[in-house]
Order: structure tokens, then C-alpha cells, then sequence
């Protein structure tokens, strides 16, 4: 009897571990103003890479970027993990399929994501953000020298790719649920009654939000200069862009902007994606660290903290949280593990 093939020698490292602090761009701070808001937001830049031993040599393949911002980060980015860079060159041994179907080495690259989201998870994460953003031929985003054999990724395709790892995890109880990054923070959806405001958006180094903000601010600051931001006013015609807005703001310019903010996003709104580890609360959409939950017994993934859960049962019957296909919620008190008090891992700085 023949015997499968399987991959060897291959070890994962973490090569990079160190503290970093990310400044709030000051303009935009000034067109949230919010005292509450921080102007930076400490987090540590992990590089996770995979070697495989080929001819004697350690080769590496696979190479991901991450930010863990932990829970001494403020709001919003407490407890939550950004998926920065991945990337790999296609030296992969054996050069076969899964039992799966797909690549070995695909599947191997998968594998590291699904583990380090459930160490995430063990460690009290809250959410994973990832935007899907292939690079183009001549990018090279981490390894600079990529074979000629391999083919860079589409974007649909590396967002199935994403999409599939993401499912695997939920298949293994590490990922609740996922969602996108205009869903979870510039609509008001379904049931969800969370306010939409510019200081509840993660605010990642590097990430589309952040360079999108700076890039919306330089044209603002670029059309009309230092009398726009002096005054605080906008023109009539810069109000009203397509997308409409549902966000809190504080003067014309604050709406101009999150409209045009939102309006980006809402065209790539599938290449955002939100992954979460614990369940979130669906009227107010936080986070519970207490971890005692309402879930509903009629809905699938339907979760309120105890503060929506109480606040809903001293109005009417009629005015309660519906459930738009089945009729009123049936909630029954559920109670998890307390995630730990501090995301601190034991790794020191690398």
C-alpha cells in the first residue's frame, strides 16, 4: 500500500514582537472633536513566518503582519486584532492536493490563520479586521522575491480564500460570526440601533480607514484651504453626496466628510471584512466582557447584553425587539467564560 505524501520540517516562528504607537492624524481628531477620543493607540507588531526545510535549507514560504491591539488600548481598538500583510512564495514541498481539494500548501497557509485566531480568542480578542487587497504584479509586500511560476492573486479569489479560512474557524467554534466593515459601523441594519459615529470606527495603522481619512482631509484642506477649517463650515454643495449618512457629527465638515467616508467604503464593502470571536451584543453592537448574554431561542446568532436586554423590558410588548420572520424574540439567559482580564502574552519583545 502506497503511502500519501505529507509536508516536513516546517516550523512557524514569530520573528517580530514589538510595541508600537499609532498618532491619531491631528485633523482628524479635530473634525471629531471628541475629548474622550485618544490621540494614539499602543499596539504590538507581530511577523508570524513559516519555514520548511528543502535540501538542507531553511526556506521561507509564508509570511503575515499583524497588530494586537490589546485591552489597555483605548476605544475603540481595545481587544481587537488587525490582519496587516500576508504573503508567500510558491516553494511549497510536495506540490500537491489536500484531502480538501485544494493546494497542500494552501491549506497549510490556512491552517496558521485559523491557529492564530483561536490563540487570539484564548488570549480575550474581541474582533479580527481584514481588507482584502491583493497586490499588483510589480508589489511585493513582504517577500521581494516571488518565482516566476507563481501567479498573483485576484482579488475575488483571495477573498474566498479569506472567506473559506474564516469558515473553517467557525467550524471549529473559534469565529461566531463576520461581517463587513460598512455593515458593522456606517448602518443602522435590521434590529441594530447602535449609534453610527466616526469615533466608533477602529481606527488600524496603515488601513484603508486611516488612509482614506488622511486622503479626505488633504482634498478638503486642498479646495479650500485654512478659511474651511478656521470657520468650520461647509459649502451647501458639499453636504449632500450620494451616500447618506446616519452618522453623529459635529459640524458640516464632520458630515461632509464621514458621508464621503462611508461612500468608500460602501462600494468595497465585501473586501472589509469583520471577524468576530466573541459574540457581540445586536442592538447596541459592543462587546460583553461580563459575559452574560441574552440569546434568542427562535434565531440563530441573535445576542443582546444584559443592559439592552433590561432597557427592552420597560417599554410596552409592542415596541420590543421584534424578530422580523417568526415574532417576538424568545431570550434565555446564557453565561460564557470570562475572557481574560489583560490580552498580555507571554512572548517578550523580539
Amino acid at each position: 500500500m502506497s503511502r500519501v505524501p505529507g509536508a516536513k520540517d516546517l516550523v512557524i516562528r514569530v520573528f517580530l514582537s514589538v510595541d508600537q504607537k499609532l498618532q491619531v492624524n491631528q485633523h482628524f481628531l479635530e473634525i471629531v472633536k471628541d475629548e474622550s477620543y485618544s490621540s494614539e493607540f499602543p499596539y504590538k507588531s507581530k511577523a508570524i513566518l513559516l519555514f520548511q526545510k528543502i535540501e538542507g535549507v531553511d526556506v521561507c514560504l509564508f509570511c503575515m503582519y499583524v497588530q494586537e491591539y490589546g485591552s489597555e488600548c483605548p476605544y475603540p481598538n481595545n481587544r481587537r486584532v488587525c490582519l496587516s500583510y500576508v504573503d508567500s512564495v510558491k516553494y511549497f514541498q510536495p506540490a500537491i492536493k489536500s484531502i480538501t481539494g485544494e493546494a497542500l500548501r494552501t491549506f497549510v497557509y490556512s491552517e496558521i490563520l485559523v491557529g492564530y485566531l483561536e490563540y487570539c480568542k484564548r488570549r480575550g480578542f474581541m474582533s479580527c479586521h481584514i481588507w482584502v487587497c491583493p497586490p499588483t504584479k510589480e508589489d511585493d509586500y513582504i517577500l521581494y522575491c516571488h518565482p516566476e511560476i507563481q501567479k498573483t492573486p485576484k482579488l475575488d479569489r483571495l477573498r474566498q480564500w479569506y472567506l473559506d479560512t474564516i469558515q473553517k474557524a467557525t467550524d471549529e467554534d473559534i469565529v461566531v460570526e463576520h461581517t463587513n466593515m460598512y455593515e458593522q459601523f456606517f448602518v443602522r441594519t435590521g434590529e441594530k440601533k447602535a449609534k453610527v459615529t466616526l469615533t466608533s470606527v477602529p481606527y488600524f495603522d496603515g488601513n484603508y480607514f486611516s488612509r482614506r481619512a488622511e486622503y479626505i482631509i488633504a482634498n478638503i484642506d486642498k479646495e479650500d484651504g485654512e478659511k474651511r477649517r478656521k470657520s468650520g463650515k461647509t459649502p451647501a454643495s458639499k453636504v449632500a453626496p450620494k451616500y447618506s449618512t446616519q452618522a453623529i457629527v459635529a459640524n458640516d465638515t464632520a458630515k461632509y466628510f464621514v458621508c464621503q467616508l462611508g461612500d468608500s467604503i460602501s462600494k468595497k464593502r465585501e473586501d472589509f471584512i469583520v471577524v468576530h470571536m466573541q459574540h457581540a451584543c445586536k442592538y447596541c453592537g459592543e462587546f460583553e466582557l461580563s459575559r452574560k448574554l441574552r440569546v434568542c431561542m427562535l434565531c440563530e446568532n441573535f445576542y443582546l447584553c444584559e443592559n439592552c436586554y433590561e432597557a427592552k423590558q420597560n417599554v410596552d410588548c409592542n415596541n420590543r425587539i421584534p424578530c422580523n420572520r417568526r415574532g417576538k424574540h424568545s431570550f434565555s439567559l446564557v453565561e460564557m467564560n470570562d475572557p481574560p482580564s489583560s490580552t498580555k502574552d507571554k512572548d517578550g519583545v523580539l
